[in-house]
C-alpha cells in the first residue's frame, strides 16, 4: 500500500496551494486556482473546485475546472464535468454530463 492510502478524511478541504489526494475524502474540495490530483487508488466522495483537475483515481460528485480536467486510463468520474478543457485517456472513465465552455482568450478573440 502506498503511503497515505489508509488516510480517511470527513470534511470539507480547502486549498490555498496545489493538493494531492492520496486516500478517501468524503466532503467538498475547494482549491480554486490551484492543481487537484487525485492519486491512484483514491476516492473523493464530494463536490471539487480547482483550476486543473487530474483524475487518477476515483471522484463522485460535481467538478468544477477553471482550467482542464484530465483522467488518466485507471481515472474514473460519477458526476457532472465544468470545465473548458476535457482530456480522457484510454481506459478513463465519465459517467455524468460535460459542460465545456471556451477559455476567455477565445472569447475574447471572437468578440474582437
Amino acid at each position: 500500500m502506498a503511503p497515505g492510502q489508509s488516510l480517511r478524511i470527513k470534511g470539507d478541504i480547502t486549498a490555498g496551494e496545489d493538493l494531492t489526494i492520496t486516500g478517501r475524502v468524503e466532503g467538498r474540495i475547494d482549491a480554486s486556482g490551484f492543481a487537484v490530483t487525485v492519486a491512484a487508488g483514491s476516492d473523493v466522495v464530494g463536490n471539487l473546485a480547482a483550476a486543473s483537475v487530474d483524475i487518477h483515481g476515483r471522484v463522485q460528485g460535481e467538478i468544477v475546472a477553471s482550467d482542464c480536467v484530465r483522467i488518466s486510463s485507471q481515472g474514473a468520474v460519477e458526476g457532472d464535468l465544468h470545465t473548458t478543457r476535457l482530456a480522457i485517456a484510454d481506459g478513463g472513465f465519465v459517467k455524468g454530463r460535460v459542460e465545456m465552455s471556451a477559455p476567455r482568450a477565445k472569447l475574447h478573440a471572437v468578440a474582437s
